[in-house]
């Protein structure tokens, strides 16, 4: 995926990730720097250019495109359910197979 954000402080920033074989997903920020992030956990730096505003920023743009993710895929979920539901009334039954 490419990023491209500027978090509010002046500061802007270009991100290309891919998923890491040996676990978590290479960053590299601006071209001069590369970071594995380990999601909802950690940022570890690997090489290039080391600054701990570019460390915070990246994290937390990565952190939040979790989020919004997720938020994404439980409203997609929702949407899939009410579609198929076939509850007779508003709530829906634990026993209903489209709804669980």
């Amino acid at each position: 995926m490419i990023y491209d954000f500027q978090p509010g402080d002046g500061t802007r920033y270009n991100l290309v990730t891919v998923d890491d074989p040996h676990g978590g997903v290479l960053v590299i920020c601006n071209n001069s720097s590369l970071w594995r992030h380990y999601p909802r956990d950690a940022l570890k730096f690997l090489c290039g250019n080391e600054n701990e505003y570019t460390r915070k920023a990246i994290f937390n743009h990565l952190e939040e495109e979790l989020d919004d993710s997720d938020q994404r895929e439980d409203e997609s979920s929702q949407e899939f359910r009410d579609d198929f539901c076939i509850c007779s009334d508003d709530e829906h039954n634990l026993f209903c197979q489209s709804c669980f």
